[in-house]
């Protein structure tokens, strides 16, 4: 006999229904975007690099994640969703926009076109760029002209917001760089306006990268490794060295050695350490007299003296000279360029004021050091210059903060390591 069992439908949860102005964090419009991003998963017209992976295609449920992110970026810029899918690719495991879509990003988010100046011949093609015309008449130390005038590589004034750069600074290498002759110029003007924007638009390019940034960065951080390992001693120079060392009783043990400890302990109490004799030392000439209880030196204090006799001055001469001799053994490795920057940037970030001028002149405690730089870790120092500088003045044209992320990218370290 057939019974009939009665199934009670389980309890369906309530979606809770969030309103809020980023599109990623609205209920309706994250699953309105999540729909736009699976109907351009499902077709064939995106690029390579969002549904395959080496050789193999991708879970369809990745190319769904990665269209979306690709979805989420174009609503924050207000722009269609399928243009911006033509203009990406995958680059080191990052969501990387071509130079020509970041420009008109640019164009159509701040509304403003900006203003190119070019200067100089083949790499040393340099442009500048100016939310304002460069026949802009100026005054600099009583001299008057268009602004386009006193450009030189660097050049900041206040109620312009400038920056520059040369091909030899930016220009990439390797297989597929788009940095060939007869694209500086439009190089120039994508990569210029890209890093235009990171500082005065931060906004706008947050999280947002290029491929040719990503080239750089990873030969930046190749390099790097390379240099670390380089400078580092073999094996065979370390074991060499160990051999050369003091041995047995020349050398004093450290750690928990018994006679280590004794002298450690000797130290604190006053009392010779077993197997010492103790220092004779000559009766004071001083007499102290009645002078002992009320605030004259003491007899131990004097005796303590070494300045009272001839004998003691050329001890205690001796003693600093030896105190001031160098140890070789301690001193102090060249540091990398990477180490270098961070000390530039963390010497002129405390130096971040209200005056420019000041702020400029102690720059040039590092002008020994440039002198003898890479032309590579030159331009990265002046790029950190230039960058700190608009953190300057009475009304700065950016924070501290927004000049750290961006320099990070430029030295080549985590944020979290910048001070």
């Amino acid at each position: 006999m057939n019974q009939l069992a009665t199934v009670e439908n389980a309890p369906r949860r309530a979606i809770i229904e969030v309103q809020d102005p980023i599109p990623l964090l609205d209920t309706s419009q994250f699953e309105h975007m999540q729909r736009i991003a699976t109907v351009m998963a499902k077709t064939s017209l995106i690029p390579e690099s969002l549904y395959m992976e080496k050789d193999s295609e991708l879970p369809f449920d990745r190319i769904i994640s990665n269209c979306f992110l690709v979805v989420n970026q174009a609503v924050r810029w207000g722009m269609d969703p399928f243009a911006v899918a033509q203009c990406v690719a995958v680059v080191k495991g990052k969501l990387c926009y071509e130079g020509k879509l970041v420009a008109a990003v640019i164009d159509a988010k701040i509304g403003v076109r900006l203003q190119h100046h070019f200067t100089g011949e083949g790499e040393e093609k340099r442009i500048y760029l100016c939310d304002r015309p460069f026949d802009d008449v100026i005054t600099i130390n009583d001299v008057t002209g268009p602004l386009s005038q006193f450009l030189t590589p660097g050049f900041r004034h206040p109620g312009f917001r400038l920056f520059d750069g040369s091909v030899a600074e930016w220009k990439t290498t390797g297989n597929g760089s788009p940095w060939t002759p007869k694209n500086h110029v439009r190089m120039l003007i994508y990569r210029g306006t890209r890093d235009w924007t990171r500082i005065y638009e931060s906004a706008i390019m947050l999280g947002v990268y290029t491929p040719d940034e990503m080239l750089d960065l990873s030969e930046n951080v190749r390099a790097l490794r390379a240099k670390d390992v380089a400078d580092r001693p073999s094996l065979a120079d370390r074991l060499a060295a160990a051999r050369t060392e003091p041995q047995g009783d020349q050398r004093q043990p450290e750690g928990f050695d018994a006679a280590h400890v004794t002298r450690e302990t000797a130290a604190l109490t006053g009392e010779p350490a077993s197997g010492q004799t103790e220092p004779e030392q000559e009766p004071s000439s001083v007499d102290i007299g009645d002078d002992a209880g009320s605030g004259g030196v003491s007899s131990s204090a004097a005796a303590a003296d070494p300045s009272d006799t001839e004998d003691g001055v050329e001890a205690e001469a001796g003693a600093i000279e030896a105190q001031e001799e160098p140890d070789a053994s301690s001193a102090s490795e060249p540091i990398s360029d990477q180490q270098f920057l961070i000390r530039v940037y963390e010497t002129m970030q405390d130096c971040v004021g209200p005056s420019v001028e000041d702020f400029n002149q102690a720059f040039k405690i590092f002008a020994d050091e440039l002198a003898s730089a890479s032309d590579e870790v030159k331009r990265k120092a002046e790029n950190i210059r230039a960058s700190l500088e608009f953190c300057c003045g009475e009304k700065p044209m950016r924070t501290k903060l927004q000049a750290r992320s961006y320099l990070a990218g430029i030295i080549g370290v985590d944020e979290k390591e910048l001070g």
